[in-house]
């Protein structure tokens, strides 16, 4: 998906980071939405948490979701995007390295590790790969 230079810059905005808000379909009929620290790639929506959460295991059973990563205040700029989402857990190093570029948007770099070691069984990435993007200005 191409995503303009704004666009960009604007999810991939640092300390602090914005928040996303999350909608997964829930198992009784109704949408669970979740606010969540995350990471754009440029291709993809990456969230840390755990396995065993409600919205993850929702995303096992029915990929579809929601985003919408938004400023506050009059004027501000919002990204909704639609797409699927798929649930990796490991105890890889390549997830501790994308927990900790997720950590760093929100997280001043001396406070990383010890933040870290607050929540190392956290092991699951989800990773959303959006296939519409809107843009609300």
């Amino acid at each position: 998906m191409n995503v303009d230079t704004d666009v960009q810059h604007f999810l991939t905005r640092e300390l602090p980071g914005l928040i996303a808000t999350l909608a997964t379909n829930g198992r009784d009929g109704y949408p669970l939405v979740i606010p969540v620290w995350y990471r754009w790639d440029g291709e993809e929506i990456l969230v840390w948490s755990l396995e065993s959460r409600r919205w993850v295991q929702n995303v096992v059973l029915d990929a579809k979701v929601g985003v919408s990563i938004q400023e506050d205040g009059t004027g501000s700029m919002a990204v909704i995007m639609r797409g699927s989402a798929r649930v990796e857990t490991s105890d890889a190093p390549s997830i501790d390295e994308e927990i900790m570029r997720i950590t760093r948007r929100y997280v001043p770099e001396p406070k990383i590790a010890d933040y870290f070691d607050g929540w190392e069984h956290l092991r699951t990435i989800v990773h959303i790969k959006p296939k519409s993007l809107y843009i609300w200005r």
